[in-house]
């Protein structure tokens, strides 16, 4: 079965074997079956497994976080959709994304100081421990 997204990609400019190779590619696959928006979703899970650095209760800011998968991936381990406030998990991108539970996003350019200015907002008396890009 074609992932949703890959039917719609048919018609946007990717090349036959570009699809050819998402379609038969095992972490879209995976991906797709365990809901990621993205097969980054598990290179950023394999990184934290190695280096542990998105723990409960901390900040972390995704710069260009479209489609959304390392957002993902930072809600579920930092402990954000648990029911309690344990962690905040910021994303900016100059794309707008599919809204994300217990995720902030923020539509603009990280250089630009309004954007900035929406992400100090958020962030409030918190700091970001981790800054994914």
């Amino acid at each position: 079965m074609v992932h949703w997204s890959l039917r719609r990609l048919a018609g946007g400019g990717h090349s036959p074997a570009w699809i050819n190779r998402q379609v038969n590619d095992i972490w879209v696959k995976r991906a797709h079956e365990k809901l990621f928006r993205s097969r980054a979703s598990y290179k950023l899970m394999h990184m934290d497994d190695e280096f542990k650095f998105l723990k409960r209760r901390c900040t972390v800011i995704d710069l260009g976080c479209h489609s959304g998968g390392w957002s993902q991936v930072a809600v579920q381990r930092t402990g954000v959709g648990m029911g309690r406030c344990l962690g905040l998990v910021i994303g900016v991108d100059k794309t707008q994304i599919e809204p994300l539970e217990h995720h902030h996003f923020v539509l603009g350019d990280v250089r630009d100081p309004a954007t900035l200015k929406q992400v100090q907002g958020i962030l409030g008396d918190r700091r970001a421990q981790v800054v994914l890009s």
